[in-house]
């Protein structure tokens, strides 16, 4: 029965393997950057090959319209080049296509998207202003509760909205009150009524109407997502975030200025009679200035059209219109009023400022049906650019940038070479000492962690998750934190020998024990990845996604599957006893941690004071995450120094501005607080005064998402410690929740130090790590914990201190192995991942020496200072007694 159980988990596994291996597969073969060309013919196909051969691009041709490149970069210069000698009604759309074989797409099997610091592109974070429908709603309730009074003979004298949306209604007596509040308590959902005072009746707005904000900003959505589509822009990702935020990812797009006028545009098209000067009410502009005079009537909205299609017809840029087939009252009206003018007015709202100007009034020839045409662009452009806002169809809401990142194709590829290289070191410092220390059960360990990251790609594959540097970086953490439950078993297996036990007895028993304190360590873990996830964005999202993803695989890897595999190896004699190495930890110590207590609080306390001082004094170097601005990061020429980019700063107006190297001499990271000119104009102007320099990345984030990131992080690592106490205190006893949390407390604020001593740039993704060590620090707590509830069943004679001194001492090992590891791998991504994730590396790589130290030397100490007992942990049976 039991071989046969073996037999099944072993199927199961290899079944998981073959599963993860098929889904992780399509990411060996990436998209491949293309250029679609539309609305040419076969001599013009001609003349684009002559020309890409002329401008030296590499290139191949896909199909008679499909042209694809070696990288997103040649994709984008070919772009641009061909920019200048294509037809006018030829149209070049940028596309990742799909270069996953046709028998893993058809399995449902791809590659994971990229994100656009690993490809290039642009980012926005649109505010969605609902405001103006909160104020129809109000407008509206108004004039229903005048309705409702005039119906119950009411009378009242002044009704006044306040600016704190109480609504005050001045009545002629109080008897007139009295009686408004009885009749007006069917609004009660909306406002709070309170008993008038004297002649005057208070409505306080307690309930904003959601349901109508949340459809604008989903309708919202929705127009930008046809409006991107438009555009041709493949993998193009558009999320909600919060209750009012758009995020908008656009791969491989470089032109910020063409991309934020389209989608930031509400504009839409209406169509009046031309009247009389005499006649008419409403004048509106046309392009050249003159008003033209328009009857009061819409006779056709921007809603009823269906299509729209630029072309030039005689060398004029048209715009063909197609109706949806529902505007009846249009054709009735242009058939009626042949020989009469009809006005094309185009509507647009800028800076909150309405826009308006007719683009044609031409003269009815005949009664225009479902499909008919429009004048009056001034370019081909500006044709199609009005033929796609109205394929679109106008905003619900109008949307605010607040958020602006430009990426260079040639950065995401630096990116990307450097993230292979920082899982690649890392993980081979991991596979080489596994090795060498475990020899065979390291072997297994590392079949394991192979297979974990295998499985984190596959996973991700199936989610459809979009792939980021700090994504990679969650993946290298990941390798590193699986190792902790191999170093836990192997060590455990060690200890079950020494004690006497067999091989398969060891095995067993080893396994057996390390697995509560594997599972409380990653629910830990896991607890606060998902605080992360639930309050972060962008990057954060990225990295706990990973991470988590990291830890659900490494608990299967590490537990199932190396029990698995060690279980065959036995069976099979390829396992004959427990040899792991030189052990290095062969006898347990016999530290008196515990009497080194007083001592380590003091350390501790000097430390926390130096850092509570530091702070105030110096401050930490906030990234643009946290306090809003704009980032540009810029190669210039070796002639260029630091003092000639400040001067151009300054020419500019930018004079307040940081200016620093960053990876290399001739590459700079600047930074410019709030500017009123945006981050686009800043590059190209800088790119002008600057020869020979080219603008890597320019960010820009506005002032309020970043005082939200400040709070939302805030939140988040309160939320952290709150959600890991409980969890502690459930899993083992309110003293060692509190003890781990005086821990937790205590790594924070040395990372928050030495980030002010250093003025290293603290920024989302440094915190993230830092939410991370709190993760990576209760897990160290918890599996001596874990020891300490089990040292109690079996040393009845010891002391609380002498059972946690034990605890701490029989599992340094583990505690001094893991730590070591997974410190190797942070230096490797500190080395090779590049200067985005120093701060990240850093804020991991102190995390873990800290919470290394407050393991061992604050939470147990702390457990004692509070009293813990035996009594508290072990549940002791109840006594009985003999009836005499």
């Amino acid at each position: 029965m039991q071989q046969r159980i073996i037999n099944t988990r072993l199927f199961g596994i290899v079944c998981a393997i073959i599963i993860s291996f098929f889904f992780a597969l399509p990411n060996l073969f990436p998209d491949i950057p293309t250029i679609i060309i539309n609305n040419s013919d076969a001599t013009e196909l001609q003349r684009i090959e002559q020309h890409l051969l002329e401008g030296n691009i590499a290139h191949t041709w896909a199909s008679t319209q499909h042209v694809q490149f070696t990288s997103v970069d040649e994709q984008m210069k070919a772009r641009d080049y061909l920019n200048n000698f294509v037809a006018p009604d030829t149209e070049l759309t940028l596309n990742l296509e799909k270069n996953t074989p046709s028998w893993l797409q058809s399995l449902g099997a791809h590659a994971m998207k990229l994100g656009l610091d690993l490809q290039g592109g642009i980012h926005f974070l649109l505010e969605v202003d609902t405001s103006h429908i909160e104020k129809n709603k109000d407008n509206s309730t108004h004039q229903q509760i005048k309705d409702h009074l005039k119906t119950h003979k009411i009378r009242y004298t002044e009704m006044t909205e306040l600016d704190s949306g109480t609504l005050e209604i001045q009545f002629l007596n109080e008897s007139h009150a009295a009686k408004a509040l009885e009749a007006l308590n069917v609004y009660s959902e909306r406002y709070h009524l309170e008993e008038p005072q004297s002649k005057t009746l208070s409505l306080t707005k307690h309930k904003l109407d959601d349901d109508a904000a949340s459809y604008a900003v989903n309708q919202t959505i929705h127009s930008l997502e046809k409006r991107i589509n438009e555009l041709g822009i493949s993998e193009a990702t558009i999320q909600r975030q919060g209750t009012h935020h758009i995020s908008i990812d656009l791969p491989g797009v470089q032109d910020i200025v063409y991309a934020k006028k389209i989608i930031g545009k509400t504009a839409t098209l209406r169509f009046q009679m031309v009247a009389n000067q005499s006649t008419g009410e409403q004048s509106i502009p046309n392009s050249e200035g003159i008003p033209i005079p328009l009857e009061p009537n819409i006779v056709l909205s921007g809603q009823s059209i269906s299509f729209a299609h630029a072309k030039i017809s005689e060398g004029q840029p048209l715009v063909e219109i197609r109706l949806d087939g529902q505007a009846d009252d249009f054709y009735q009206t242009t058939t009626e009023r042949v020989g009469d003018r009809l006005a094309v007015i185009y509507s647009e709202t800028q800076n909150d400022a309405l826009i308006e100007k007719v683009i044609s009034a031409p003269v009815i020839k005949q009664p225009l049906a479902d499909n008919f045409v429009i004048q009056g662009s001034g370019s081909i452009q500006e044709a199609k650019d009005l033929a796609l806002l109205l394929r679109s169809g106008a905003l619900a809401a109008p949307v605010k940038f607040v958020e602006e990142t430009t990426i260079g194709p040639s950065l995401g590829n630096d990116n990307i070479t450097k993230g292979i290289v920082s899982l690649a070191v890392g993980s081979s410092i991991i596979f080489i000492f596994m090795a060498y220390y475990y020899r065979v059960f390291g072997l297994i360990a590392n079949m394991a962690l192979v297979l974990n990251i295998v499985m984190i790609v596959a996973i991700l594959s199936l989610m459809g998750a979009t792939l980021t540097l700090p994504g990679i970086a969650g993946i290298v953490l990941s390798v590193g934190m699986a190792v902790d439950a191999n170093v836990l078993i192997n060590e455990r297996i060690r200890e079950e020998h020494s004690a006497g036990l067999g091989l398969r007895e060891a095995v067993k028993t080893g396994y057996d024990k390390a697995l509560s304190a594997i599972v409380d360590a990653n629910i830990t873990t896991l607890l606060v990845t998902l605080v992360l996830f639930s309050l972060g964005s962008g990057a954060v999202k990225g990295f706990a996604i990973t991470t988590c993803m990291g830890i659900l695989s490494s608990i299967f890897t590490s537990v199932i599957v190396t029990q698995a595999f060690t279980d065959s190896f036995i069976k099979l004699g390829w396992i004959q006893n427990v040899s792991l190495s030189h052990d290095w930890f062969k006898h347990v110590p016999r530290i008196d941690f515990m009497g080194l207590s007083r001592q380590a609080f003091g350390f501790s306390t000097v430390l926390l004071i130096s850092c509570l001082m530091i702070l105030p004094l110096k401050g930490i170097h906030l990234g643009l995450d946290f306090t809003g601005g704009q980032q540009l990061t810029l190669t210039t020429n070796d002639q260029t120094t630091a003092e000639d980019v400040r001067h151009a700063l300054s020419i500019i107006g930018a004079e307040q501005s940081q200016v620093q190297t960053y990876g290399s001499s001739q590459t700079y990271m600047i930074k410019i607080g709030h500017s009123e000119s945006a981050v686009s104009s800043t590059a190209e102007k800088l790119t002008q005064l600057l020869p020979g320099s080219n603008v890597l990345q320019a960010e820009f984030i506005g002032p309020q998402v970043g005082s939200s990131m400040l709070t939302n992080s805030v939140i988040a690592v309160l939320v952290a410690l709150g959600v890991t106490m409980l969890y502690v205190a459930m899993r083992f006893e309110y003293r060692f929740a509190m003890s781990a949390i005086v821990s937790l407390i205590h790594d924070p604020i040395l990372i928050l130090g030495i980030f002010s001593l250093t003025q290293i740039e603290f920024n989302l993704i440094a915190l993230a790590a830092m939410l991370t060590i709190l993760g990576y620090s209760i897990n160290d707590t918890i599996v001596v914990y874990d020891r300490v509830r089990e040292s109690f069943m079996t040393s009845l004679n010891l002391s609380t201190e002498e059972v946690i001194n034990d605890a701490i001492n029989q599992t340094l090992s583990r505690t001094v192995l893991t730590s070591c590891l997974t410190l190797a791998v942070v230096m490797a991504l500190y080395c090779f991942g590049g200067d985005y994730l120093h701060g990240f590396s850093l804020s991991l790589a102190i995390g873990i020496i800290i919470g290394t130290y407050s393991s061992i030397y604050i939470a147990g100490s702390m457990a004692v200072k509070l009293g813990l007992k035996r009594d508290d942990l072990i549940q002791q049976p109840a006594e009985t007694g003999e009836l005499l």
